[in-house]
């Protein structure tokens, strides 16, 4: 018998035990994914004086608070309170098959620039070569991965003991002297490290300099910190695996990706950025400020705590790129698509967009204020 509940029916048996591992489980999904969590989300979001005109994909902040939020001539079917006039609903109203009605909306996308605009935007992806994370960062995750493992083969039992309690270790000197072969380092001259003088270090004497080392990158004192503050103009300047902290950036960058690099408390500050994508690099408490960005895509990079102030990006995607705390605020942004990347805790104020539709993107506990937005 099907009677369309939302939870199966449990015998009376079961209604005696208890709830179970799996009833537990279930329950866990649907807080996550399940029609509750829909009108969570839908019931914590606000929409004010933003509409949103020829939208090409539903909205990412799904609401039931539209005011003066209209969403007017959408090229998909809106069902959405507060839609006024979406083109399939016109078009079936006016007795058109399903082929000729699509073959309108085709058309329409072509006059009005969507379809190239959204080709732009996936091309932009595809020259990142995005699918499969190919070329330089696939390559250093692996190479890591495969010296930590070969390297692990040759670890001491104390060693094994301090990776467990500790979480680290420190490598003997015929163990870094093999890192060095295998990495076709010649001499620890080249990587300006004296093995010599480490070798006869004792083991407090090695955990002192450790702590002291990561005390001169928390004041950026070290000479080999990569993420300098920048000035003026920098041009090819990578940043590669490289953390860093409490590092104001700002001066205009112009090919300077960040690959592998997480930081914290390092706001960007009158810092354009051309063609600097972020990669694999999570950041807390950055936030932009001034930093305007061109064709500097965001992939794979949870970012917390990072508004957006008086900072317009145009051809800069998110590509699998979470965000907590990190509203925009007088940021317009162009060409700019969101794909699989959920937002909480955020929004947008003052804040236009163009051409920036959002792809299986949810949102929860956003806030849209005066920000309209156009083929988005």
């Amino acid at each position: 018998m099907v009677l369309e509940n939302d939870k199966p029916t449990k015998s009376p048996r079961q209604k005696l035990t208890g709830p179970t591992m799996f009833d537990s489980a279930y329950e866990l999904l649907d807080t996550v994914t399940g029609k509750r969590n829909k009108k969570m989300r839908e019931s914590s979001n606000l929409r004010f004086l933003s509409p949103r005109i020829a939208p090409l994909m539903p909205d990412k902040i799904e609401t039931r608070s539209r005011q003066l939020s209209p969403s007017v001539l959408a090229f998909y079917n809106d069902e959405a309170e507060g839609g006024v006039a979406s083109l399939p609903k016109v078009l079936e109203a006016t007795g058109m098959n399903l082929k000729d009605r699509d073959s309108v909306i085709e058309m329409l996308m072509e006059v009005t620039g969507a379809r190239k605009n959204v080709n732009m935007a996936m091309d932009l992806l595809n020259h990142m070569n995005f699918r499969g994370l190919k070329g330089e960062v696939l390559e250093v995750t692996e190479r890591l991965s495969n010296v930590f493992k070969t390297l692990e083969k040759s670890f001491l039992h104390f060693q094994h003991d301090d990776i467990k309690s500790r979480g680290f270790t420190f490598l003997e000197k015929n163990q870094i002297e093999k890192l060095y072969r295998d990495h076709g380092v010649n001499s620890a001259d080249d990587v300006d490290f004296n093995l010599r003088e480490y070798d006869n270090l004792t083991r407090t004497d090695r955990e002192a300099a450790l702590w002291e080392r990561i005390e001169l990158i928390a004041e950026n004192t070290t000479e080999h910190h990569r993420r300098h503050k920048r000035t003026l103009v920098s041009v090819l300047a990578p940043t590669v695996l490289s953390p860093y902290m409490f590092t104001p950036i700002y001066g205009l960058s112009i090919l300077g990706p960040v690959v592998l690099s997480p930081n914290i408390f390092s706001p960007l500050i009158l810092n354009p950025s051309v063609l600097g994508p972020y990669v694999l690099s999570p950041a807390v408490a950055m936030p932009f400020i001034l930093s305007p960005y061109l064709l500097s895509p965001y992939v794979l990079t949870p970012i917390v705590m990072a508004p957006f102030i008086l900072n317009p990006y145009v051809l800069s995607p998110n590509v699998i790129n979470p965000y907590i705390l990190s509203p925009l605020i007088l940021s317009p942004l162009v060409l700019s698509p969101d794909l699989l990347s959920p937002q909480t805790l955020g929004g947008a104020i003052l804040s236009p967009s163009v051409a920036s539709p959002a792809v299986l993107t949810e949102s929860y506990l956003m806030a849209s204020v005066l920000s309209p937005s156009f083929l988005s």
